[in-house]
């Protein structure tokens, strides 16, 4: 009690809300205090000390330890953190978890409070031509993206594969000079593929693009989990998943690339056929899990958030590193979520069905710091010209962004 005294104080020194930590140590809730200390942790770069609070539980054991490692990055599990802080580890209890917990935060508020107080965003606005019917080379993308106020482009394969090693440095050194990042790309290997010879002939195609990205200097790459199939059952088609995602981050981690997976929550989709497969944030997160893989996270789009009737609180369960790419979009007026068809979308912020705004605004709590683009999967605008759908596009993604700024 003693030495919680102090901690408190502690709080009190930096103005931290103490009423909500107060909550948070009653309820000795690991996931409560990883949501709510994420941002602290994670967000910047900080230097601190872990406090220790003995009394530990009996439930304490190595197993919790390595679950916190495996779950959270290492951060608050035992393992040297090199980007977000310097943290020192002697013995870990529960309590002392907890309490560790809270001396971060406090380092961390007391260094934020010196800023502009408000949180800004760290995700960036990603042009992504072919998801609005634009089509035009890398350099093409680079010119649009200047013209038109983006901030990453996608490292198409296609194209970097025919640029020579000089003129690959001499085009990121370009992007680094406008200001451009790297947003995210697919990958040429089917997560679904059954025939364990296609899907090794796909893994060195693989190695071979990671090469050509990691040459680039791009770190993010992507691919969709179907919904549904019609003859493997779900706990099948889970071992299918885990299989072929562990192996393809094996190859990606190799090249410094992060692996994000994106879930598809339309009810007309994983109704599709006769076995419902992965759909929901949580299944995705358990399967990614299940895999073993570091350097795989989630793709989020706001439509599928929407449609699976998620919330704020889910995408704050999350942390940074948990989150590879978003999309974002709206939904179109007049039709239930569970009638929603995945092929009719609008652009973000157009129609209000969606709540774009809290999604953003939990994005930015938790510190993303990747790219968002926009999917609206709209006709209309993929008739349009390049440079009217790119100027509309551009349009709905800064209105979106600046609800949060």
């Amino acid at each position: 009690m003693e030495r919680l005294t102090w901690i408190y104080q502690r709080i009190s020194a930096a103005t931290v809300d103490k009423a909500t930590l107060t909550k948070l140590f009653s309820t000795f809730d690991l996931d409560a205090i990883r949501d709510r200390l994420t941002g602290a942790l994670f967000g910047d770069a900080y230097s601190f000390e872990m406090v220790f609070v003995d009394g530990g539980s009996t439930e304490d054991s190595p197993e919790l330890l390595e679950r916190s490692h495996r779950r959270y990055g290492g951060a608050l599990g035992g393992a040297g953190i090199t980007e977000a802080g310097r943290l020192q580890m002697k013995h870990l209890t529960r309590r002392g978890f907890m309490a560790s917990a809270a001396a971060a935060a406090i380092t961390a508020r007391a260094a934020g409070a010196k800023g502009s107080g408000k949180t800004k965003r760290k995700f960036t606005m990603a042009l992504i031509g072919s998801a609005i019917g634009v089509k035009g080379s890398i350099r093409q993308q680079l010119e649009w993206a200047t013209k038109y106020g983006f901030e990453s482009i996608e490292p198409s394969l296609g194209d970097l594969r025919r640029m020579p090693t000089t003129a690959v440095y001499e085009f990121t050194a370009e992007m680094k000079e406008r200001g451009l990042q790297w947003a995210v790309t697919g990958v040429p290997v089917n997560i679904r593929e059954h025939s364990e010879d296609a899907f090794t002939a796909q893994l060195k195609g693989l190695e071979a693009a990671a090469k050509v990205w990691q040459s680039a200097g791009a770190t993010r790459v992507k691919s969709a989990i179907m919904s549904f199939h019609q003859d493997l059952n779900y706990l099948d088609n889970f071992r299918l998943h885990t299989d072929r995602i562990r192996r393809a981050a094996e190859v990606l981690n190799t090249h410094g690339l992060r692996f994000g997976l994106e879930y598809l929550a339309s009810k007309l989709l994983w109704t599709l056929q006769r076995h419902p497969f992965v759909h929901t944030m949580a299944e995705t997160r358990e399967l990614i899990e299940r895999t073993g893989a570091d350097n795989v996270g989630l793709v989020l789009d706001s439509w599928h958030w929407y449609c699976s009737r998620e919330t704020e609180a889910d995408i704050l369960a999350l942390s940074n590193k948990d989150v590879i790419s978003c999309d974002l979009n709206d939904a179109p007026t007049g039709i239930a979520i569970d009638d929603q068809v995945d092929s009719i979308r609008a652009l973000p912020a157009t129609t209000g069905v969606i709540d774009v705004k809290t999604f953003l605004n939990a994005l930015i709590q938790i510190g993303y710091d990747g790219s968002i683009m926009a999917e609206p999967f709209d006709n209309a605008l993929n008739a349009l010209g390049n440079e009217e759908a790119l100027q509309r596009t551009a349009e709905a993604m800064k209105k979106t962004f600046a609800l949060v700024e």
